[in-house]
């Protein structure tokens, strides 16, 4: 049997994401604490209309009201940009699906940027409530197998925004105004690069690829640490010795018993995945 080339294109985990953000994908506001295993968490902003009635559901800019079978439009609060080396997929959060919401499908097209504006259905016979600032979509990404044109960026119309009335939309282009970052690349990245977050992220992802490196490269220093271990161990049963004068040789077995045992494979451990 034939087989066609095999597609490279591969999701990316939480290693990648935090090697790839500050290269490839900018996002900002950035909260670490949202960052999984293999996706970012988006969170919702003030910024929520109802497509049955062009209306505003975001009650005193803290609390979204989604009316029973109707359909929102939420702008997240973060804006991003990816390359033209990253795709990806947003999806549900299993917390909301399970409660009556619509799956959420759609995708993130390469060299994309801006706010993510995200259709949710209410199926549930009942208004569903979502605060402003909480998580409510997971953005996974995936590494292009060949990358695109890096001279084009797509101008698509986030989500169904064009439904809206126009005096509905006048905050958010008010708000947008007085917020370049969410439509100019370096402004984005500037923001997300001065950011504590970022610098944290970076100081973190530093302190890594040191622990890595070391020990890595340098596996002597893994067998040194050991080592020591054992020196200190022998020093401690010295001193117990001395102190406590043992002289039963079943105690001496029973102790260094339980030193080997309990507490020096810990510490080896410990050593082994830093």
């Amino acid at each position: 049997m034939m087989w066609g080339k095999v597609c490279n294109m591969s999701v990316l985990s939480i290693k990648d994401l935090k090697k790839e953000i500050g290269k490839n994908i900018f996002i900002h506001p950035l909260k670490r604490e949202n960052i999984n295993d293999n996706t970012i968490n988006l969170t919702a902003s003030k910024f929520a209309w109802s497509v049955s009635t062009s209306h505003n559901i975001c009650e005193d800019e803290k609390t979204i009201i989604i009316p029973e079978n109707d359909t929102a439009l939420i702008y997240t609060n973060e804006a991003l940009y990816v390359s033209n080396k990253i795709g990806g997929t947003y999806h549900s959060k299993v917390s909301m699906v399970s409660k009556g919401l619509g799956h959420i499908g759609t995708t993130l097209d390469p060299m994309y940027l801006g706010l993510s504006l995200i259709a949710i259905h209410n199926h549930s016979g009942k208004p569903y409530k979502l605060k402003v600032g909480s998580t409510f979509v997971s953005l996974m990404f995936h590494y292009l197998n060949t990358p695109t044109d890096n001279k084009k960026r797509h101008d698509n119309t986030p989500g169904q925004i064009e439904l809206l009335k126009e005096e509905e939309l006048d905050k958010f282009n008010e708000w947008s105004e007085e917020n370049n970052w969410i439509k100019m690349q370096g402004e984005l990245e500037s923001e997300m690069l001065n950011s504590i977050q970022y610098k944290e992220l970076e100081r973190q992802n530093y302190e890594d690829k040191f622990h890595i490196n070391l020990l890595h490269n340098h596996p002597s220093v893994g067998y040194i640490a050991k080592s020591v271990l054992i020196g200190i161990s022998i020093i401690i049963f010295v001193y117990v010795k001395n102190t406590y004068e043992l002289t039963d040789t079943s105690s001496y077995i029973l102790f260094m018993l339980a030193l080997f045992t309990l507490l020096l494979p810990r510490a080896f451990s410990f050593i082994d995945n830093l």
